[in-house]
């Protein structure tokens, strides 16, 4: 399926049930494959990952770039100026369990960089499956995309990405990154509530700010016309025209993986 992978670009993200693989050429048209791994539920991580891996041997090929992202709730935003060993002892301190590894990595567009831990063991079978990939969480690419495609301007903006039981805000004022964080939110009303909370906790404005919407297309549907009874602007995300070109299955790939290629 690919002739030259040095010419090809391999994203991966590991969620708790998924590994999600993404494989583009950026030269050659209609060249993305997206494929979704189910992970052995009844397996820990590490060998779940290494089954997954294992088992699709294209993963292993030498790719031109690979880039992995982790979904995790275990995430923390620092300045980016901030010595990596201060951000690594503040991850430590946030979840001290041993088998944690932290994960610093900055967040392009933005003054602040992304904050994880991460299971010890997987992350060091991926440094040495994949030993140039860059690792960090599922949201660092989706806060740099819109950080680096939305202008600013005078007025704030706040993205929340829809997603089956969970909802993902970013939001941005005029100076910049104010927040970034992901909730469990298994009804609509939850959704709801967190997009408001997190409106006002921004200090944003319903009647002047903006609120873009992406991820989830039927839940899209149902909640853009309730999130319009409270603020006065909200508008879908449009899709990256040039993701288009890459192939039909980046409509049907997380919106992260699609956007990796934008951020760098």
């Amino acid at each position: 399926m690919v002739a030259d992978p040095s010419m090809w670009r391999l994203s991966m993200e590991i969620s708790p049930a998924t590994l999600s693989v993404a494989l583009h050429c950026p030269v050659e048209a209609n060249s993305l494959i997206y494929r979704e791994i189910p992970l052995d539920p009844a397996a820990d991580i590490l060998h779940a990952v290494e089954d997954a891996v294992y088992d699709n041997p294209l993963i292993l090929q030498p790719f031109g770039r690979t880039d992995i992202l982790i979904d995790t709730r275990r995430l923390t935003l620092v300045p980016a100026a901030l010595d990596p060993a201060y951000a690594r002892d503040i991850a430590a301190a946030y979840w001290p369990d041993g088998n944690l590894h932290p994960v610093v990595e900055a967040i392009k567009g933005t003054d602040a960089a992304a904050v994880m831990v991460m299971e010890a063991d997987l992350h060091s079978f991926l440094r040495r499956t994949f030993p140039d990939a860059r690792v960090t969480h599922s949201l660092a690419p989706l806060i740099s995309y819109f950080a680096l495609s939305g202008r600013l301007g005078n007025s704030g903006k706040i993205y929340a990405r829809l997603r089956p039981g969970a909802v993902d805000i970013i939001a941005f004022g005029s100076r910049g990154l104010l927040m970034a964080n992901s909730f469990a939110a298994p009804a609509d009303d939850d959704v709801l509530y967190y997009i408001m909370a997190a409106t006002e906790r921004c200090g944003l404005s319903a009647t002047d700010d903006e609120l873009m919407i992406c991820g989830d297309t039927a839940m899209r549907e149902t909640l853009m016309p309730r999130l319009r009874q409270f603020h006065s602007y909200v508008m879908p995300v449009i899709f990256p025209s040039l993701m288009f070109r890459a192939g039909k299955d980046a409509l049907r790939a997380p919106f992260e993986l699609m956007v990796l290629p934008l951020c760098d």
